[in-house]
């Protein structure tokens, strides 16, 4: 096992603030461009894309981040030359796995390890065999195509492009499926049900529609901003159940239901809006 001027922790939490700093501007610049909102969470394009940034980066660019290339340091394996890509695959999903069932635990124990220990190594150093170190990247002979850079280059390439696709098939906006559901519809509404539902007990309010385009278009028009889904499979429980000319919308805590296809709010949830621009008066069933 061989370790040379391991670097100590100022330096490792100086390089892990600059690549969360850049990772936290580059996703929300994507999530403006994307969705056109800055804070969006739950997008899978955006997981995939941190999970390339720790682990394809430093494989390609010999144990380095943007960050460890900034503060001088590298990752280095302690039992051969070089740190290819099955090192850091192994040494981000150790260090995923340990801080996450430890409850942070873990992070607190690898500082204090950092700090004591004469190799400076924390717990997902341990775990994928890793240091870091002040010493400039040693070269990685190409024995395998997983260590052979460029081939890493265009593997990632390709997993970004196949992110962004399948972001974009999982995604959708509101005003794109009630604008669907309502041209689905055939011949005139006569009436929207409302059911607002509870553990306890469900209510219900109708309302007679005066003008089908308007009121319509009010449902389509519901959120101020246009409101962006994620398709899923998960069952939406509903806290409202609206009918409309025989389709069902179903409301609920974390998603939309819509035409019997399940979504997941990307952003804030426009349940309550929604309801709110109908302004019902419940009638207990």
């Amino acid at each position: 096992m061989h370790v040379s001027n391991p670097a100590g922790i100022f330096h490792r939490i100086g390089a892990a603030l600059i690549d969360i700093g850049i990772i936290f501007v580059v996703t929300r610049i994507l999530a403006y461009v994307l969705y056109g909102d800055f804070f969006v969470s739950n997008s899978t394009f955006f997981t995939i894309l941190v999970t390339l940034y720790w682990v394809m980066i430093p494989s390609i660019w010999r144990g380095r981040t943007i960050g460890k290339w900034t503060c001088g340091l590298t990752i280095a394996s302690v039992y051969r030359e070089g740190a290819g890509f099955g090192t850091m695959l192994l040494r981000y999903t150790g260090l995923s796995l340990i801080y996450l069932l430890t409850l942070g635990v873990g992070l607190i124990v690898s500082a204090v390890m950092i700090i004591w220990r004469d190799d400076r190594r924390a717990l997902h150093d341990f775990a994928a065999g890793t240091y870091i170190t002040y010493d400039a990247p040693e070269r990685l002979e190409a024995r395998t195509i997983f260590n052979n850079r460029r081939a890493l280059a265009v593997f990632t390439v390709l997993l970004i492009a196949g992110g962004l696709a399948l972001d974009r098939f999982e995604h959708t906006t509101y005003e794109d499926e009630a604008s669907a559901m309502l041209e689905d519809i055939n011949g005139p509404v006569d009436e929207i049900k409302v059911t607002r539902s509870s553990r306890i007990a469900t209510d219900s309010s109708r309302y007679a529609v005066l003008s089908g385009d308007n009121i319509l278009q009010t449902l389509k028009d519901a959120p101020e901003e246009t409101v962006h889904l994620r398709r899923t499979g998960n069952t939406i429980y509903p806290q409202y159940d609206m009918e409309v000319g025989g389709r069902s919308l179903i409301l609920g805590e974390n998603g939309i239901s819509l035409n019997g296809q399940a979504y997941t709010f990307i952003e804030k949830n426009p349940t309550r809006e929604i309801i709110h621009r109908f302004q019902p008066e419940w009638e207990e069933r």
